[in-house]
Parts: structure tokens; sequence; C-alpha cells
């Protein structure tokens, strides 16, 4: 596995523990399922953004996965601002001064 592929698998296994951590309904969940899901649904939204792909059908089969998981809408939600919080003061923290 590359360093990119590394970094990038080591970002959604802390994604997912912060998302267990933070939302009982994704506390409920398996961990390592929690963290394979997080990659691919990671990986297939940066995908789709990079190649124009259809971002909106993507975030709806998400929320159907997550929905017959068990996890509630009000709790996905708060997994993507979640997600975007993180990644933007990571980003920021990475940053040039």
């Amino acid at each position: 596995m590359g360093a990119l592929q590394r970094t990038f698998w080591s970002w959604a296994e802390t994604m997912a523990w912060h998302y267990a951590r933070e939302i009982p309904d994704y506390a409920r969940l398996d961990t390592r399922v929690l963290e394979r899901d997080v990659v691919v649904v990671s990986f297939e939204y940066l995908r789709a953004l990079e190649e124009g792909g259809d971002v909106e059908n993507l975030a709806l089969a998400v929320g159907q996965r997550r929905r017959s998981q068990g996890v509630s809408l009000p709790a996905l939600l708060r997994a993507y601002r979640l997600w975007a919080k993180d990644t933007l003061e990571a980003l920021k923290t990475s940053a040039p001064s």
C-alpha cells in the first residue's frame, strides 16, 4: 500500500472513530464495518468529485445504506458536519504559512 493510501486509510479510520465517539447511532455499528464503509464512501466521494461523477446519487446510496444499518438522518447529517469540520481543520493546519 502506498503512502497516500495509508494516509487516506488512517484518516478514514480516525473519522470512523470520531463518528462512533460523538454519534450514538454510529457507536452501535461494528467497528470494522464502519471503518471500511468510511474508507469506501470517502474514496467514492473524492473520485466522483474529481471525475465529475454523480455525487447526488452517491449521497442517496450512502443514506440508504446507513438507514439499513439503523442510522438516523440526523445522525448521518451530524457525521457529514464532523467530516467537513475535521477536514477543514486538517487543511488549515497543513496549509503553508
